[in-house]
Parts: structure tokens; C-alpha cells; sequence
């Protein structure tokens, strides 16, 4: 049958305010965004989004994130991009080329100035410009201080579910330097000591502060989450059969990361519940699930680094999950005899599983950063 889909596009805002030693309010910076690195994505395949930005990163550097072609443009036939000037550079290769068109390819070689082997293949003659994004980049030019101390105000450090998005709100509160510094660099990490889940380098010169004053950094990380209303899906094991499908409970405290989805139990299942779709909540606030259901236990495919998704393969053999009318399926939870759908499909007409036959259904879901030239 055709793979189930669910998508998180994950992207970072972030504004800067210096205090005073008493606690007065001396510069603040508008909100800016911030690149999402490769090292970062892999990371979420181990690791929650919230623990990826568990510390904020300051530095001194003014290494870039990127590098806007301006008038130079691209071609490209099968896995060779032309630049109708010298652009490309040898440093280029892991980097990744986005159009302002929207496509986004991966770089795997530079030969020369003006050509590039990326991964995907396709042909476009029509000259573009487009941005080179340091993807590939794990770390600061130049790291000065780290720090995971948060605000403690009602609003420091918040999670909602708001427009399409889960937005995670987090408060850092940088310890008063001792000699006068000059921040020029700002990113988030896992750990005390790891690489960056992401960064960026501030406009102008930065910002200056002197002895006593602190850095306070607002990070707002906006995870887009698809389905959140009902999308055409399917067609599923009987043919010519389709329906819709839509996340429901989001579990963010467990089952919403990609690596919390392996680390807590995560049955699929198999439904003759006739519930329509609910309001999706954050938890579990659409509630459980009618009608009887039937689970079984996903094997999860090993991580290919740089893939950024998770393939899951639900197995119901002949005595699994048995209905004369499957109304509805997916993944979810049990919490005692009470079952949670997060994912939920519902096939425009009833389906059957019965014991002549064995049912495969493959989920995949997939993560990236939502960028914008």
C-alpha cells in the first residue's frame, strides 16, 4: 500500500535585549531568524526538540550562514548546476543551494567556479537566482559563553499550539560578563559542550555590552505540523479506496518528537470507531477514541543520517486486528483501556481485515527547516 505521510517543518526566530545591572532594559533588537543546521536535523532523530535548544550559544565571530547570489543565476541539467558567473566555491560542497524558485539541492562537489554537482537530478533552463545556504556548518567562529539558565516570568518559557504550528517559547538569561564583549554570533545547542542545532550572525556590529550587563535571548521555535485538518490520503489495501487524514492528540510530552515516537509505545491501529475527526490539541485534548479497537506494535527502519524521517512498518498478521469494518485507522497510545489516536485515517468507505489475510501499513515521518531566501 502506499506510505503514510506526516510532515514537521521546523523554523527559528529570535530577538536580543542587554540589561542593566538593575535589572533596566539597556538595547533590544527586533526579531530576526536563524538557520536550522544539518547537525541539528540528525539530532532530532535522537533527541526532542526542546532538549536540541537546551542552551543558548553566544560568540564573538562574524562567520556567515549564507551567501546571496545577487545577479549571478543558475541552470541546470540532470545533476549539473551552471552559475552564469564565476560563484561556486570549493567550500561549497555540503552546502545546499536554494532557487528563489523554492527548490532547494543538496551540494556534493564544486569542479570548478561555475559548476556544481548536486543530488537531485532535473533539468531547468531558465536562469535563476538563488541563495547558498552553510548548512553543513556545527559550530561558531568564535564561542564566548553558553548558558541554559531560563527567565522565570509566566511567559518565559511557553508551549502552543497555534495556527498549524507547535511554537516553543524559551527564555535565556546569559550570566553579567566581566570585561566589555561584543556579541556577533548567537545559536542553540543540545549540550554543554555539543555542536549547533542552529545559528545565526547579528546585523551591523552586533551588540556591545559592558561589565555587569547581560544578554537575554528569546527563542520562539515553530514546528509547522501537516495534517492539522483533514488531507487527502490513500489509496489504501482495497483498490480504489482513498480518504483523509489529520493528527488529532499531539502528545507533545512524549510522542510528538521523532525519537520520542520509538522511546514510548506507539501502536498502530485498526478501528471500527465512527468518531469524526477532532480538534487536534497539544496533549491530548481531542480525547480518546469510540468503538473497538486493535493495535499492534511498529518495527521502526534505522536512521539514515542526513534523511531527516523515520519509515514505521505495522505487521497484522492473520489473527491481528480482525474488523468486518475498519473505519478508521493510524497511530496512537493506550493509557490503560483508553486509546489515543495522534495520527488518524479515515477511508471514505469501510474496509476489511479478516483472518485470510495480512495487513502491512508503513508510516514515514519526516522533519527539515523551513527556509526563505
Amino acid at each position: 500500500m502506499k506510505t503514510i505521510e506526516t510532515k514537521l517543518g521546523a523554523s527559528i526566530r529570535y530577538r536580543i535585549e542587554v540589561i542593566n545591572p538593575d535589572g533596566m532594559l539597556a538595547d533590544s533588537r527586533p526579531w530576526k531568524k536563524n538557520l536550522i543546521l544539518d547537525w541539528g536535523l540528525n539530532a532530532i532523530a535522537n533527541y526532542r526538540w526542546n532538549e536540541v535548544t537546551r542552551y543558548a550559544v553566544a560568540g564573538t565571530g562574524a562567520k556567515p550562514t549564507r551567501r546571496d547570489s545577487a545577479a549571478v543565476t543558475f541552470t541546470q541539467t540532470a545533476k549539473t548546476v551552471t552559475a552564469s558567473a564565476g560563484f561556486f566555491e570549493a567550500e561549497d560542497a555540503g552546502r545546499l543551494l536554494k532557487l528563489n524558485t523554492g527548490e532547494e539541492l543538496r551540494i556534493e562537489a564544486v569542479p570548478d567556479a561555475v559548476t556544481a554537482t548536486v543530488k537531485t537530478s532535473r533539468e531547468s533552463a531558465e536562469p535563476t537566482p538563488g541563495t547558498i545556504w552553510y548548512v553543513n556548518q556545527t559550530g561558531h567562529e568564535t564561542e564566548v559563553m553558553r548558558t541554559d539558565t531560563y527567565g522565570n516570568a509566566a511567559d518565559d518559557n511557553t508551549v502552543v499550539l497555534i495556527n498549524g504550528s507547535v511554537v516553543m517559547k524559551r527564555t535565556y538569561i546569559f550570566a553579567p560578563v566581566t570585561q566589555q564583549r561584543t556579541i556577533r554570533e548567537i545559536g542553540w545547542a543540545l549540550y554543554s559542550d555539543s555542536a549547533l542545532f542552529g545559528r545565526d550572525v547579528l546585523a551591523g556590529a552586533g551588540v556591545t555590552l559592558v561589565t555587569g550587563q547581560q544578554l537575554k535571548v528569546m527563542l520562539e521555535l515553530d514546528i509547522a505540523v501537516s495534517p492539522l485538518a483533514p488531507e487527502p490520503a490513500g489509496p489504501f489495501w482495497q483498490a480504489g479506496i482513498s480518504g483523509q487524514a489529520q493528527f488529532e492528540n499531539l502528545n507533545w510530552g512524549h510522542r510528538f518528537h521523532p525519537s520520542g515516537t520509538y522511546n514510548y509505545y506507539i501502536p498502530v491501529f485498526l478501528s471500527d470507531s465512527q468518531d469524526a475527526f477532532k480538534q487536534p490539541g497539544l496533549e491530548a485534548q481531542a480525547g480518546a477514541l469510540t468503538g473497538t479497537t486493535k493495535t499492534v506494535e511498529p518495527v521502526r527502519a534505522a536512521y539514515v543520517s542526513g534523511s531527516f524521517q523515520y519509515t514505521y512498518r505495522a505487521s497484522f498478521q492473520l489473527n491481528d486486528g480482525n474488523l468486518p469494518a475498519v473505519r478508521c485507522f493510524g497511530f496512537g497510545w493506550w493509557d490503560y483501556q483508553t486509546f489515543y489516536p495522534i495520527l488518524r485515517i479515515i477511508p471514505d468507505a469501510p474496509l476489511e481485515k479478516d483472518s485470510d489475510h495480512s495487513l502491512t501499513l508503513d508510516f514515514m515521518i519526516s522533519w527539515g527547516r523551513v527556509l526563505i531566501n
